[in-house]
């Protein structure tokens, strides 16, 4: 839990830390281990059955952010490893989000055409920077949900 920030605040994100470089030895287990973190954090939504989340994907979203704070460096099986791990968040009606990423990594992950699936605004400086944005998304869909439903 970050200090000073409620249950309520990320009731619907996950923040997953992975420690040491993201590379060709190690993108399984990133992986594996971050839809594990997720998953145990919405483990009510989750169908064994169907293995999906449960949710009404008119609803909110739910958030995975990773902590790439200790993501010292990183090769093209990993940033391979985080398209394939945005695709699975996605098909779990979640969105990816990546915090404190050091500036060497980021531009690797430039060059190796992350930035062609995954937004330049999905990077954060801060968890919180993350967090908030998570929680301000929700707030404008919230507020748009309430004017379609107040038409009918």
């Amino acid at each position: 839990m970050i200090k000073g920030r409620s249950n309520t605040t990320l009731y619907n994100k996950c923040i997953y830390r992975f420690n040491g470089p993201l590379l060709f030895l190690n993108t399984e287990r990133f992986q594996k281990n971050a839809l594990k973190c997720y998953k145990a954090k919405f483990s009510r939504l989750y169908s064994i059955k169907t293995k999906k989340l449960e949710v009404d994907p008119c609803s909110e979203n739910y958030y995975l952010i990773v902590d790439a704070s200790t993501i010292t460096d990183i090769d093209q099986a990993g940033v391979t490893a985080i398209k394939a791990l945005n695709e699975e968040i996605i098909k779990l009606n979640g969105v990816l989000m990546i915090a404190e990423c050091s500036r060497a990594v980021r531009e690797e992950c430039h060059r190796a055409g992350l930035s062609n699936v995954l937004l330049s605004s999905s990077f954060y400086p801060t968890i919180q920077d993350a967090i908030a944005n998570a929680s301000l998304k929700e707030a404008e869909k919230r507020k748009s949900d309430c004017l379609c439903n107040d038409k009918f």
